[in-house]
């Protein structure tokens, strides 16, 4: 009978209308207008270009130029999840490149009605032709594995689709050229639904301590019980946003100071599981910037950078040692582990769809 969400056993609204103004892009600093990508020279295929090349395609998916990491983060979230791995697969490998989104269902106003299962919408078919700078240099999302094509594919079907439904094309044209624009910023909750056609859960972390942060990802049970036993590895895909400083609806913790190239405001990140290390409770995430420059720095230098020490830059909000084979002091490949408590106060919200 309890709702998560909203509090109340008995009467659970059918909208919640923070939940439908979560947006995440790639840091305070970058808007979507103007576009910050260079201009689209070509459309061409990827050269010796294939879908997928190996099986560990979570952490391949690096975000381009586009602030689109709350697409970026879901995406990777199904990949990784064990319940969505072969699903993740199956979406990805298509021949022809057909897809199949969700739009979930809004009342009167525009807010998301969360009580009403998403709704599939007609089939994306698309061509394997990305945009890209002359000779072919890609411009937005991209896998770190060489000449791995379906980030790009992926990205541009999820793009595909927007334009249509925006401009009331037919979504099985594969000769349109969709404007990413459109897919500029978004909800990474609302792309999960998107993309498995399920309801969200959530929570927003004010007045939630760490420990119970900790304990609700480990479990992915919104009440776990008094001694739970949590998995290191997220059963169902699992997203979390940073504060907003632009929104003013959004109260930033006191204390709380963002740095693009150590937890970023306003971005979206896969949760991929928890890690206990030294009686100390880390939620592991991976940023969407990936293998360009998505892990924290480590070193904090008050003499060099009076501002690099303050809030989580000091070294002990991070874990290290190995969790399920990756190095968490890795600099080149997006994961790392955060302290529960220092996730509450850095983190606005977090959860997953099942």
């Amino acid at each position: 009978m309890f709702d998560p969400r909203f509090g109340s056993p008995l009467f659970p609204k059918r909208t919640d209308e923070k939940f439908s103004r979560i947006t995440s892009g790639a840091g305070d600093s970058t808007a979507c207008a103007p576009n910050p990508c260079s201009a689209i020279e070509d459309w061409k295929p990827v050269t010796n270009g294939k879908i997928t090349t190996d099986t560990e395609s979570y952490d391949d998916l690096i975000q381009g130029c586009l602030p689109d990491c709350y697409f970026i983060s879901a995406v990777s979230a199904v990949a990784w999840a064990t319940m969505t791995q072969k699903d993740f697969r199956t979406m990805i490998n298509t021949s022809p490149l057909t897809y199949t989104f969700w739009s979930p269902q809004k009342d009167a106003n525009g807010n998301i009605l969360l009580d009403k299962m998403p709704v599939k919408d007609p089939a994306v078919s698309i061509n394997d032709a990305i945009p890209v700078i002359k000779p072919d240099i890609k411009i937005y999302s991209r896998s770190y594995t060489p000449n791995e094509t379906w980030p790009c594919i992926f990205e541009k079907a999820f793009a595909h689709w927007r334009y249509c439904k925006i401009n009331n094309l037919n979504p099985a044209d594969t000769t349109i050229k969709p404007e990413y624009i459109n897919i500029c910023q978004g909800n990474p909750l609302t792309v999960l639904m998107q993309i498995q056609g399920k309801f969200p859960t959530y929570f927003y972390t004010t007045g939630i301590k760490g420990s119970d942060i900790y304990n609700i990802i480990g479990t992915q049970n919104p009440a776990p019980p008094a001694n739970p036993v949590v998995k290191a590895q997220t059963n169902y895909p699992a997203v979390a946003w940073t504060h907003n400083p632009l929104d003013k609806t959004d109260i930033i913790p006191a204390g709380v100071f963002y740095r693009d190239d150590v937890i970023v405001a306003n971005h979206s990140y896969t949760i991929l599981g928890v890690y206990p290390s030294n009686g100390k409770r880390y939620i592991v995430l991976r940023n969407p910037w990936g293998q360009k420059s998505g892990d924290p720095k480590r070193t904090c230098d008050p003499l060099t950078d009076p501002y690099q020490c303050k809030g989580i830059l000091a070294d002990t909000a991070f874990a290290k040692g190995k969790w399920l084979g990756k190095a968490l002091e890795d600099p080149s490949d997006g994961i790392f582990a955060l302290d529960a408590d220092v996730f509450q106060q850095y983190f606005a919200g977090f959860g997953w769809v099942k």
